[in-house]
């Protein structure tokens, strides 16, 4: 079972997710940003893997990969997104392949596509 840290401003996206995650038999860690994120890190203990959103309202969640990777370089990150921003999603992606990102979902996307991406990144 691995424990795996969801980032994501929406509600919603946040609870499915974290279903989907425990149906499949892993541990999830639900957050709504940033700050929430890192201090899930440090008191929780290792992280397996995030889900990261790309735009978490204010803040950025390529910004969220450089701290949580400070702390733990080799973690897999699987970002997520469904647009927003200023910048186009082609921008969006590559600047999460600049990031190192293991995966890119699209919102909205399938249980089986997020615990495929889930799956190859360990």
């Amino acid at each position: 079972m691995a424990r795996i840290l969801i980032v994501d401003d929406e509600p919603n996206m946040r609870e499915m997710m974290e279903v989907m995650l425990k149906q499949a038999g892993h541990h999830p860690i639900p957050c709504a940003n940033a700050a929430e994120a890192l201090t899930c890190q440090s008191e929780d203990g290792a992280i397996d893997a995030a889900i990261l959103d790309i735009w978490l309202g204010s803040e950025s969640g390529l910004d969220l990969c450089d701290a949580l990777r400070g702390n733990a370089p080799d973690l897999p990150v699987i970002f997520v997104s469904g647009g927003g921003g200023a910048m186009s999603m082609e921008i969006t992606t590559a600047l999460a392949d600049l990031k190192g990102r293991n995966h890119f979902l699209y919102k909205p996307f399938k249980k089986e596509d997020l615990l495929e991406a889930l799956d190859a990144s360990f």
